[in-house]
């Protein structure tokens, strides 16, 4: 996430850098009720300007002034920065200077499946990996398909036919929630259950999953993965992020696995 701070015309000229690294995103300007307001401490009435690309923030202008910041640790422009400090790193998963990232790789060649709505989305978590990226329709030998989306309304009936299918002739597909907010993997099963007349059965994990700093804060469960077996193949939906984990990397706003759980899921359906 990058953050610029700015006042007079600087403010402006940061906004328009903003819209130039983000021109697909809708800005949002907030004065509170961002996470940046409250998450630790109460901080209203500090302007942000805010790119989130339905997963993170990926850009926050702030109105302040640098050399004031430093005379008052005490302001409302301070605390607005130690929240979104404190929310960047998942307030409890920031990582020492001498900590090594630890990377590993399933044994299973994946293939990331293309369709009309957000499934490249923080794919940079998969690119170590031995992965292809491939339509359906090139989807013809059983195998190992991903397949991510942020929201609800990236559901099509093209998109369920193209996924039941390809279970049928022997793949197994995983459907991920990107983000873990916009319920697409739930509503990917609800449809692929009502079309097939099957019935999700909870997968079952040798291990207890953890959430990340957002998960824990909010309190919110995190869903258990949910597998339905059509034709030959199985279809297996996570309606929370996985890939974000992946990344090993921390943010705030996703709702998900952290890394550890993340990893061990991974390995249980990928190997």
């Amino acid at each position: 996430m990058i953050v610029m701070l700015a006042t007079g015309k600087s403010l402006q000229t940061c906004r328009n850098l903003a819209e130039t690294i983000c021109p697909d995103i809708d800005m949002e300007h907030y004065q509170r009720n961002h996470w940046g307001h409250n998450l630790l401490e109460t901080a209203d009435i500090v302007h942000f300007w805010v790119w989130n690309d339905n997963v993170r923030d990926r850009i926050l202008v702030i109105q302040g002034d640098g050399e004031k910041l430093t005379r008052s640790s005490n302001s409302a422009l301070a605390r607005a920065l130690v929240n979104i400090c404190c929310g960047t790193i998942e307030i409890d998963q920031w990582k020492t200077r001498l900590h090594v990232t630890q990377t590993f790789k399933p044994s299973r060649k994946m293939i990331l499946a293309k369709h009309s709505g957000n499934w490249d989305s923080e794919v940079a978590a998969y690119r170590n990996w031995r992965t292809e990226e491939k339509e359906f329709s090139e989807i013809t030998k059983p195998s190992l398909v991903w397949v991510g989306g942020i929201d609800e309304d990236e559901i099509t009936e093209v998109l369920i036919s193209n996924i039941i299918k390809t279970a049928k002739k022997g793949s197994t597909i995983i459907i991920e929630s990107i983000g873990g907010r916009g319920h697409f993997a739930k509503k990917a099963c609800e449809q692929i259950a009502s079309t097939t007349n099957a019935t999700p059965t909870p997968l079952q994990l040798p291990f207890v999953p953890t959430g990340r700093g957002w998960t824990i804060l909010h309190r919110e469960s995190l869903p258990v993965p949910l597998a339905i077996t059509v034709g030959k193949g199985k279809i297996i939906s996570i309606d929370c992020d996985i890939r974000n984990a992946l990344l090993h990397q921390t943010t705030w706003g996703v709702h998900g696995y952290s890394y550890e759980s993340a990893k061990k899921l991974t390995q249980q359906l990928c190997n």
